[in-house]
């Protein structure tokens, strides 16, 4: 006898379909909004995770030279790191917060006498109407926190300089044991893939810090050892301006290079002139040479990337999404490669 070929059908299983796919919209819908209203503190978390990695980063390098354990070698790291700061504030504080307090006090003065003479030059007024008048520039009390972008009051900027250090170092004294935990939260067929996950993204990380650290100290030296051979007014501040705004990728340099030409062009135009030429060489030197020596393990990402990335996490998370911003994205690019490039195009 002849079967019918009709496949019967079961209102039940469309059902089913549908309040499966409204629960997970509605899954999603409330991950994004805690996602985003905690922003701020997952922010702070991968911060803490970052300087988690570099301490650990030390600590392994400190513990093979040194042929000590590990928790020996933290403890070593974290000392030795403490009195680094407190030797530094010691030496050069008094001089290194003397320089700020002058560039606070000078930079309003600079813009004013560059407004004063662009108002000057035929044409000029046009421009100097533009900007701001030096006034509010004066009131302000603090160009420095509108230039970087930090509007925190002193109490908040020491919370969240708690959180992320207590992250950092909770995470580095046992980092195999948060490893696992994430681990965990894979089905067991997954975890070996998930472990492999983790390392890259640890390693590639920590590669990238390292690097990173190591390039910002050399513009950041370049700089205040270049602005005091030409002769320029407060070498060491912005010095230390170039070095902690070198973290973020191509718009950082720019920002340090502003207040430095301004001051130098309150000396004179051709110190002014040579202060840009500074800042372009070593700007130069280090986008094509200093980074990609150094970086030759790392993710490389592109320019336009960069400046996305930056432009977006600071409209999400303000100053400290601007310093985020390199590392996350290179965080998701291994995911993307390790989940879906090597997992689905590459199978």
């Amino acid at each position: 006898m002849k079967q019918s070929a009709d496949i019967p059908h079961h209102p039940e299983s469309d059902t089913t379909r549908v309040v499966k796919i409204v629960a997970l919209a509605s899954l999603a819908v409330i991950v994004l909004f805690i996602v985003w209203y905690a922003r701020r503190v997952l922010l702070l978390t991968f911060a803490g995770l970052l300087f988690g990695i570099f301490l650990q980063s030390l600590s392994n390098w400190v513990a093979s030279r040194l042929h000590l354990r590990y928790g020996w070698a933290l403890l070593l790291v974290v000392m030795s790191l403490l009195a680094l700061l407190i030797g530094t504030g010691w030496l050069v504080g008094a001089r290194i917060s003397s320089q700020f307090g002058m560039l606070s006090e000078e930079l309003p003065k600079a813009f004013s006498q560059l407004r004063d003479q662009l108002s000057g030059i035929v044409g000029g007024q046009q421009l100097a109407n533009q900007l701001p008048p030096p006034s509010e520039l004066i009131q302000s009390n603090n160009l420095l926190s509108q230039v970087t972008g930090l509007t925190w009051g002193a109490l908040s900027v020491l919370a969240e300089i708690f959180v992320v250090l207590a992250v950092g170092l909770y995470g580095a004294s046992q980092p195999k044991l948060y490893r696992a935990g994430l681990v965990k939260l894979v089905p067991p067929s997954k975890r070996p893939r998930a472990r492999r996950i983790i390392s890259s993204v640890w390693d590639t990380l920590s590669q990238w810090l390292t690097a990173q650290i190591i390039a910002m100290a050399i513009v950041g030296t370049l700089t205040g050892a270049g602005l005091w051979l030409i002769g320029a007014q407060l070498p060491l501040a912005l010095g230390l301006l170039a070095f902690a705004l070198s973290i973020v990728p191509n718009i950082g340099p720019i920002l340090s290079a502003i207040p430095a030409i301004l001051l130098a062009w309150v000396q004179s135009p051709w110190m002014a002139l040579a202060a840009a030429a500074l800042y372009l060489v070593i700007q130069l030197s280090e986008s094509y040479g200093i980074t990609p020596l150094i970086q030759l393990r790392v993710t490389h990402l592109p320019p336009a990337v960069n400046i996305l990335a930056v432009l977006l996490m600071g409209v999400l998370g303000g100053f400290l999404g601007v310093l985020v911003a390199a590392p996350l994205v290179i965080t998701a690019m291994v995911l993307i490669k390790q989940l879906y490039v090597e997992e689905t195009l590459e199978a």
